[in-house]
């Protein structure tokens, strides 16, 4: 796959986060769903996981799927995701009053995690002819 079409299949999953958070929101889908944050978490992930991977395309890194690679990937996701959280902390906590919920946050973050990592794996196994390099 192009990085051209890596990007625009980025575009579309981008706005379809938005118009899912934004309905969510506005028809309060977070509280009477149960399952619409890892939903939406999950799909965070994958868009994360593709913009790593658009960024390797984009330099032409290779993307055999080692420690390095897993290691890299997973600081990135977990960075983006715990910038995410400390965002929600002071937004959900401090300003509307919620209580913080630990099992919320850990488990947000290894759905960021568990997003990008499937991406990758998917790509790394595209790319190599459907051989993952494991070392």
């Amino acid at each position: 796959m192009s990085t051209k079409d890596l990007f625009r299949q980025q575009a579309y999953l981008v706005i379809f986060i938005f118009l899912a958070n934004f309905l969510a929101n506005r028809f309060h889908l977070y509280y009477s769903i149960w399952w619409f944050d890892v939903f939406m978490h999950l799909t965070g992930g994958v868009w994360l996981g593709m913009v790593f991977v658009w960024f390797l395309k984009k330099r032409n890194l290779p993307m055999t799927f080692d420690f390095s690679f897993v290691f890299k990937l997973t600081a990135w996701l977990l960075l983006v995701g715990i910038g995410w959280e400390v965002f929600e902390f002071y937004f959900i906590n401090h300003m509307a009053g919620y209580s913080f919920d630990r099992f919320d946050t850990v488990s947000d973050l290894l759905l960021d995690v568990s997003g990008g990592v499937l991406v990758a794996l998917y790509f790394s196994r595209k790319d190599s002819g459907n051989k993952v390099e494991l070392q």
